[in-house]
């Protein structure tokens, strides 16, 4: 059955599927559309599932869309339009959707992460889910940005400044990114510089989670620099850090590239288990060492996100958020 009603308090005629047309409130069968009072124009449908009839938004963009799927990706598109969350209300009024079926649509969302809801402010935005389930494209397009979103937001965490460098060809370190917490000592070095490859903080989340071959090769061709007196500079010391932090899930450095300064630090896996970045916090030794174990609780959260977003594959012992720190 199917019946077009036109927005009251007039009627107008439309056409049926078969072809003939109505005029009228009172017909054989079918849908009703009615008027949204928006800009566009927005119909509902009364449909019969067998036992029931149910009013839920028409499809009225053309044949063989699924509504839900539809109405799902008209949501994603005006969140990611506006440069800031959004209500359900903001939400309604721009897209047409009916209240309840916006609200199970965004409550889905959210459950597979694709939103983020703020329960304070009633609040949606987009989450780091939707990167997740369409890495393969964000990966070709560019994984820097993906990481970058998740690299601004960890100083506010933890209170330090947060560099993100990239293993370079020559086996050193080339800084990609940096972020600051606001009104705290910026302890960084600027996009491009270039890191040796026996950076404490760096080489130990470089070497700590990769094949014992690969440690061998890269201690093949190191010759040890005393940069302070905490430096490693033998080959059995480098293992014992490395063992080290696999112990704690995280590489430490305190004093050992820069007196007065430490760093924990993370790398960052991509989709075929290769380490593509190097992530870590710098600060002032004595505040690190007195927050060691906060600032790499946030860090391994920060990491663990950026996995999930950019689909990275890191190995099995490697730490994620809530372990012990």
């Amino acid at each position: 059955m199917h019946i077009h009603l036109a927005p009251c308090p007039q009627m107008r005629h439309t056409q049926t599927r078969s072809g003939g047309t109505m005029a009228g409130p009172s017909h054989r069968a079918g849908a009703v559309a009615l008027k949204a009072a928006t800009a566009q124009m927005r119909y509902e449908e009364l449909r019969n599932d067998g036992q029931r009839w149910t009013l839920g938004d028409a499809d009225i963009s053309g044949p063989n869309l699924v509504p839900a799927v539809h109405k799902a990706i008209q949501i994603l598109a005006f969140i990611n339009q506006q440069p800031r969350a959004v209500t359900l209300s903001a939400i309604i009024e721009d897209t047409g959707i009916t209240k309840s079926h916006c609200f199970s649509i965004l409550r889905t969302l959210v459950h597979h992460g694709w939103l983020h809801f703020n329960p304070d402010l009633k609040t949606y935005e987009l989450g780091t889910g939707i990167l997740r389930d369409v890495s393969s494209i964000t990966l070709q397009a560019s994984p820097l940005f993906v990481v970058n979103s998740i690299v601004q937001e960890l100083p506010l965490q933890t209170g330090t400044s947060c560099i993100l460098s990239e293993p370079h060809a020559d086996g050193g370190f080339v800084v990609v990114e940096k972020a600051n917490a606001p009104g705290q000592l910026e302890i960084s070095y600027p996009v491009g510089h270039h890191y040796p490859r026996d950076t404490s903080a760096h080489m130990k989340a470089l070497l700590a989670w990769v094949d014992a071959e690969e440690v061998e090769a890269w201690l093949a061709g190191w010759t040890p620099v005393s940069y302070t007196p905490s430096s490693v500079t033998s080959m059995q010391g480098v293992w014992r850090q490395l063992e080290l932090t696999r112990e704690r899930g995280y590489a430490l450095s305190v004093d050992e590239f820069t007196l007065g300064i430490a760093a924990i630090a993370l790398p960052i896996f991509d989709n075929a288990g290769q380490v593509v970045y190097i992530l870590d916090c710098v600060g002032l030794t004595p505040d690190i060492t007195a927050r060691q174990g906060e600032v790499a609780r946030a860090l391994i959260a920060a990491v663990g996100e950026i996995h999930r977003a950019i689909g990275g594959r890191p190995p099995q012992n490697f730490p994620r958020a809530g372990s012990k720190a």
